[in-house]
């Protein structure tokens, strides 16, 4: 059974001046990284190489980036060949970073993005800034999960963790499958937290705006919900708790 669970009082007008500065602050960060533009060459080439070992990741870019498991950890980056140099990337202190130098911003005469492939042992922390997007096809990652997405971007993964950690500022979309004892979700903005695939038994959410999130529960959901943001859930939890601002029985259920 699924039910939605949407918010019919108006906004705090301190939670809408919030909403506002967060969201100009997010995008003028972003756009202040695009400067100077370098137009592709339409000839397709593909840089790999072997990194040291890394179990995070971040990223600011309009990279599309696929997670590969394996042992040896390495990256390769495809694309037109005078935008690959404008890649750079580093591992420090397990963490790998990959941006593009000197802030340009990387325009594609072919239309496609830059193509990343990241292959390592596992990861705890993912985090995007921008319109980039990154996704895997099997679940490399550790039992303690951090997911963090400011701006425009998607997150695409499976999981198979002990705790997951979501925080979404923006429009951003992430999309999870598989299963997790517990959730906790951030979003703040209009982002969407797509998890109905992604069996848990405990889901802890708060959004502030107009976002959305997602939800396959099964023993305890517990939200707060500031603005106008929808929760949808199955799994027939056992325990729900989901509250405004203000507190108080705000909301109409609805089975679909």
């Amino acid at each position: 059974m699924i039910k939605n669970f949407n918010t019919f009082t108006k906004p705090n007008l301190n939670i809408k001046k919030y909403l506002f500065i967060t969201l100009v602050l997010t995008s003028s960060i972003i756009s202040a990284q695009w400067q100077d533009a370098i137009s592709g060459n339409t000839v397709l080439d593909s840089l790999p190489q072997e990194v040291s070992k890394f179990d995070t990741i971040e990223f600011l870019g309009p990279f599309e980036i696929t997670l590969q498991k394996g042992n040896r950890h390495k990256i390769t980056i495809a694309g037109e060949s005078n935008l690959i140099p404008h890649v750079e990337f580093d591992v420090n202190k397990n963490k790998l970073v990959l941006r593009t130098s000197n802030n340009k911003r990387l325009h594609s005469k072919t239309g496609n993005p830059i193509q990343i492939a990241l292959t390592a042992k596992e990861l705890s922390e993912i985090y995007v800034i921008g319109s980039g997007k990154i996704s895997s096809s099997n679940s490399l990652f550790s039992k303690y999960l951090l997911l963090e997405l400011i701006g425009s971007g998607e997150i695409q993964i499976p999981v198979k963790s002990q705790a997951v950690s979501v925080h979404i500022t923006g429009s951003g979309h992430i999309s999870l499958n598989g299963s997790c004892k517990t959730i906790k979700g951030k979003i703040i903005g209009s982002g969407h937290l797509h998890s109905e695939e992604l069996k848990t038994e405990n889901s802890f959410l708060r959004l502030t705006g107009s976002g959305q999130a997602d939800i396959n529960c099964s023993d305890k959901l517990k939200a707060m919900i500031d603005g106008t943001a929808d929760i949808v859930y199955t799994g027939n939890p056992k325990r729900v708790e989901i509250s405004t601002w203000l507190g108080g029985d705000k909301y109409i259920f609805s089975d679909r």
